[in-house]
């Protein structure tokens, strides 16, 4: 009886000393925790702003919109690049098996030239005269 008494007595649900000690044990922990959301915000949340605010003015400048049309003259320092990639599309055969198509990913940052030398490539002569 007095087993059951003691622990009755220090069970948390029926004694409000220990079940005060546990919830200020976790409100402490709650606490700890916002103030690291906190830091991490007053750390990190002036670059996402600025971030939100670059992408919003980007997408409402039209000029920096992309469009179909590219002028050879105006591509600079990508023939390399383009003929690599013309090197890829044209060479049917990868390891000794033949292929029937190839995908080629090109990929980057934005404002790199991703799109402009997918274009340059797709406006390649030999790519019009090759599938036609």
């Amino acid at each position: 009886k007095i087993k059951e008494q003691l622990q009755l007595f220090f069970s948390a649900s029926s004694n409000p000393i220990i079940s005060t000690c546990k919830d200020a044990k976790e409100v402490k922990a709650i606490r700890k925790e916002l103030d690291s959301v906190a830091r991490d915000h007053a750390q990190f949340g002036n670059i996402l702003s600025m971030l939100s605010v670059t992408v919003s003015q980007k997408s409402l400048d039209p000029s920096l919109e992309t469009g179909s049309l590219i002028i050879k003259e105006e591509v600079i320092g990508r023939d390399r690049d383009r003929d690599n990639i013309l090197r890829m599309l044209f060479d049917s055969t990868t390891n000794g098996v033949q292929q029937t198509f190839q995908v080629i990913s090109i990929v980057g940052i934005g404002g790199i030239g991703k799109s402009t030398l997918a274009r340059y490539v797709y406006n390649d002569e030999r790519v019009r005269i090759r599938f036609d």
